[in-house]
């Protein structure tokens, strides 16, 4: 029974559930409301440098991405420079999602990242994609 019954509930699972641990930590960080506040003003100024950096690409952020929601939903204009996009920043060490079983095959979905992180990615999309 233990393989069979492992094998059936990791079909049941969804595919965005986290473990005890991860719960517990989001637990303590929620309660621990200076982390939070720290947390909420980084992500902010890193979601705005990292929007730039985007723009600087001549790529467009969708008009829906709000400020509170910790990703940035990038329209690449173009199918194979998102999906030429997404396998250079998972090369890099940066994966993003590709947002073709969206129904939005030029969208990219980056997760909001430390600066240092961003310069990796965004230096191996320059490298890429020379003339953006």
């Amino acid at each position: 029974m233990g393989a069979a019954w492992y094998n059936r509930l990791k079909k049941l699972q969804t595919p965005w559930s986290c473990s005890v641990l991860a719960q517990a930590f989001c637990t303590a960080a929620a309660n621990d409301t200076e982390y939070m506040e720290r947390t909420w003003n980084d992500v902010h100024e890193w979601k705005i440098r990292q929007t730039e950096l985007v723009k600087s690409l001549g790529w467009k952020i969708h008009p829906g991405c709000v400020d509170w929601v910790p990703y940035i939903f990038v329209d690449c204009s173009d199918k194979a420079v998102a999906e030429k996009a997404s396998d250079v920043a998972q090369a890099a060490g940066c994966p993003v999602r590709l947002c073709a079983s969206f129904g939005t095959p030029t969208y990219l979905r980056l997760g909001v990242r430390r600066p240092e992180k961003q310069d990796v990615l965004f230096q191996a999309w320059r490298k890429a994609f020379p003339s953006q």
